[in-house]
């Protein structure tokens, strides 16, 4: 009975220890439910496995989390997974050999003939753990988002690295219960990979921290950067508005008081005629779409409609006509700001290229609310009447030459990220439309 208690006490504390420095580096929220079968349903496999000296933690982590988060990429997978079990494995056995003996005043040799030192051990996880993180300053949230810049290859030579010493300790594990020649060769071998590997891993670990930081900076300057210069397009774009309507209210001011004065002669061919020449030839400046863009009022985030304004503009400027359509008032967007104006960047990009082809060149904009959700609806003509929608997403997929999709493929990339956000890519009649939903996400 005593030995039942103890399986089932130290399966918790391991795979507790497991899910919660799991959702601390994926910042991935698990309902009650998951955590109680993630628990007991490893526990179970452990407990008949280990009998076989087949420890494989990494993977029953790997499968949970393809289950709960099926759209992260194989690289976060194995990271998430094997960076929570190397965690585990690597701070049991530092707390084991170093702080056990000096807390409890007990030698090695006591201690294997009493197991209930183990889940000390185990009780010991966490706080060494956060205390290792606060110690090196590792910011998992920055470490993941320079992940996503470099298209998961930060990620990589952790991740070889992990799996490597994750098989060749399990291997010496499995050999020195099954093979009791092995064992005067297996432990010391052993011992010494986990010491090397434990030097490498807090080395790779702070290295990659900084490169993280160093990624994130660069790209958080790069914006800043973007953002100014779309601050002073919009400027100029406001400055060059301001005084055509300056003007027009100039040249309006004296055709009324030059109409004013042929109406006080009474002569009706004269003030048909000077009528005419006011209100029908007179060259208005509202009767431009450019004047939609005062539509952007409504965005309540600068960064948003500073760039917004500026590809507009820009659009304009190539002879492009342009729709403006926000009814709504735009105060927040469900993802992170730097990420959506990449993603409409792309789309901005694609489609004025390929309005200044077409023959009709025109593109319309429609930025709106929906419930809990947030609409961004780009359409634009195009000189083709319909572009294949199964490929548009494809690496390196351009139909105006080589590797003019790349932007495109980064977009779904960027979304893989964001569960509750979906695109709608259509085409027809020689137009092409590009439907960005965000949904406000709600705990589940």
């Amino acid at each position: 009975m005593e030995e039942i208690f103890y399986s089932v006490t130290f399966y918790f504390l391991l795979y507790f220890n497991l899910l919660l420095i799991f959702q601390d580096i994926s910042k991935v929220k698990v309902r009650k439910i998951e955590s109680i079968l993630f628990i007991f349903l490893s526990g179970l496999c452990s407990y008949f496995l280990d009998n076989f000296s087949l420890i494989i933690d990494p993977i029953y982590l790997l499968i949970f989390s393809f289950v709960i988060r099926p759209q992260f990429s194989w690289s976060k997978h194995i990271f998430y997974s094997f960076f929570a079990v190397t965690n585990i494995e690597l701070s049991s056995r530092i707390i084991y050999f170093l702080f056990i003996p000096v807390i409890t005043n007990q030698t090695l040799d006591k201690m294997t003939n009493h197991l209930w030192y183990i889940h000390l051990v185990y009780l010991l996880i966490l706080p060494y753990y956060f205390f290792i993180k606060a110690m090196l300053h590792i910011d998992y949230e920055k470490i993941r988002l320079a992940n996503d810049k470099s298209e998961n290859s930060l990620f990589k030579p952790l991740n070889i690295s992990m799996i490597i010493v994750f098989v060749l300790v399990q291997g010496l594990i499995f050999i020195e219960n099954n093979f009791k020649w092995f064992v005067a060769y297996d432990q010391n071998l052993k011992y010494y990979i986990i010491l090397v590997y434990m030097i490498i891993f807090l080395i790779g670990i702070r290295r990659l921290n900084d490169r993280s930081l160093t990624i994130i900076n660069e790209e958080v300057q790069a914006n800043q950067s973007r953002h100014f210069k779309h601050l002073s397009e919009y400027n100029v774009y406001l400055e060059k508005l301001y005084h055509e309507i300056s003007s027009f209210k100039d040249d309006t001011r004296t055709s009324l008081e030059r109409f004013e004065k042929i109406a006080q002669t009474e002569d009706l061919d004269k003030i048909k005629a000077e009528y005419n020449t006011i209100f029908t030839s007179i060259d208005n400046p509202f009767r431009d779409h450019h004047f939609d863009l005062d539509r952007l009022v409504n965005i309540s985030i600068p960064t948003v409609k500073s760039f917004m304004a500026a590809k507009l503009f820009e659009a304009q400027s190539a002879g492009v006509s342009v729709s403006v359509e926000v009814p709504d008032v735009i105060r927040n967007i469900p993802m992170k700001l730097i990420d959506f104006i990449i993603i409409i960047s792309v789309f901005f990009d694609n489609a004025i290229d390929a309005a200044k082809e077409s023959d009709v060149k025109e593109i319309s904009l429609a930025f709106f609310c929906q419930n809990d959700t947030i609409i961004f609806l780009l359409e634009n003509s195009n000189k083709v009447e319909r572009i294949n929608i199964s490929q548009v997403f494809q690496e390196g997929y351009s139909t105006k030459g080589e590797n003019r999709g790349i932007g495109l493929a980064n977009v779904k990339k960027i979304l893989e990220q964001y569960p509750y956000t979906t695109i709608v890519t259509k085409s027809g009649d020689y137009h092409v439309s590009q439907r960005l939903e965000m949904i406000f996400s709600v705990d589940v």
